[in-house]
């Protein structure tokens, strides 16, 4: 069954009968009918309209929280690497600094075992 048009309300055309319905009501009442129906069928189109907005927008918002979850755990990562990287740094500062250290440490002992 196919949905009617305002236009298909306002054109339907009755038989006549001896003892029929009063003529002008019923072609007020189908006024009345088409009225109605014309404005659900435009608030039905616009809804529709609406429907399929939202639904590009959540499509759009869907791709944007994926592209933010990927930019995230790409953060996540970089600053793990750069933690361990500065970790890493650190233990060879240390080492250094340590191996300085024992040097100046000598440093004396060896001046003394000169005289």
């Amino acid at each position: 069954m196919s949905i009617l048009t305002p236009g298909e309300i306002q054109t339907k055309e009755f038989t006549k009968s001896i003892r029929g319905y009063d003529a002008k009501q019923v072609e007020n009442w189908v006024q009345k009918v088409k009225e109605n129906y014309e404005r659900l069928f435009v608030e039905n189109h616009e809804l529709k309209e609406r429907l399929a907005q939202a639904e590009d927008s959540i499509v759009h918002y869907r791709d944007l929280e994926d592209a933010l979850q990927r930019t995230l755990v790409m953060a996540q990562k970089s600053s793990e690497d750069m933690r361990n990287n500065a970790e890493r740094e650190s233990k060879i500062m240390l080492e250094q600094a340590e191996v300085a250290a024992r040097t100046i440490k000598q440093r004396p002992k060896k001046r003394l075992n000169r005289y």
